[in-house]
């Protein structure tokens, strides 16, 4: 995935979630990683204060993700920026 993609601009940009639902025009369609996903989301995954990467999660399902998954996600993600990296020196 291009670092310059609409997908990650908007998510280093707000830090939010991004889910797509169905397949349809989105700048975000890159989220779904291939032709047989119906949706997706993505959130960026930061270990302690170190933005470690994007946590992206397809289902072939349109209309997968409802607050219950959504709300999962974004729990991990809470999770592990308040871990501190195990290389760390402190």
């Amino acid at each position: 995935m291009d670092k310059n993609s609409e997908l990650i601009l908007f998510l280093t940009d707000s830090q939010e979630l991004v889910c797509l639902n169905n397949r349809k025009e989105s700048p975000f369609n890159d989220l779904l990683l291939s032709e047989s996903m119906k949706s997706g989301l993505a959130i960026i995954i930061y270990l302690g204060n170190i933005e470690y990467g994007i946590l992206i999660v397809n289902s072939v399902q349109p209309l997968f993700f409802r607050n219950k998954e959504i709300v999962f996600i974004e729990n991990l993600a809470r999770i592990t920026r308040k871990t501190e990296p195990i290389w760390s020196n402190k």
